[in-house]
């Protein structure tokens, strides 16, 4: 990850907590969706595509994207429909990651996201992304 674009990387993360999810505005929902979640991370200035996932993420019934980071690190951000969906997704991904990845550095789940990223994140990284997880509007 390169160095000289970590500031864009805080002004994101600065921008996401301003304007998105996680504000203290509206209570925490019970569930988050793809849709307003990767809105939010646009608005913020931050790509994400639904292309180039791995064979995991496909299989979320609830939808997935593959979000870039300025700092040149990626995430791909599963949604399951409920709890036991994520359930099952994070047991497929450690079930695939076998002894050499490092899986409990990469893999975060809340509620039904399940998050997997390229290389461990940073506070300011996973803060970005978790800054803009949002419920149904």
């Amino acid at each position: 990850m390169g160095t000289k674009s970590m500031p864009a990387a805080w002004l994101a993360a600065a921008a996401v907590a301003a304007g998105c999810g996680g504000g203290g505005q509206a209570p925490e929902p019970e569930r988050y969706e793809l849709g307003p979640s990767r809105a939010c991370l646009q608005q913020a200035g931050v790509r994400a595509t639904t292309r180039g996932l791995d064979f995991v993420a496909t299989t979320a019934l609830g939808g997935a994207m593959r979000v870039r980071l300025p700092t040149d690190n990626f995430v791909d951000v599963s949604f399951g429909e409920d709890d036991p969906e994520a359930e099952r997704i994070e047991s497929a991904y450690r079930r695939f990651a076998g002894r050499s990845i490092p899986i409990d550095d990469v893999l975060l789940r809340t509620k039904n996201v399940v998050m997997v990223w390229n290389a461990p994140p940073t506070p300011e990284e996973r803060d970005t992304l978790t800054g803009c997880l949002e419920g149904p509007r």
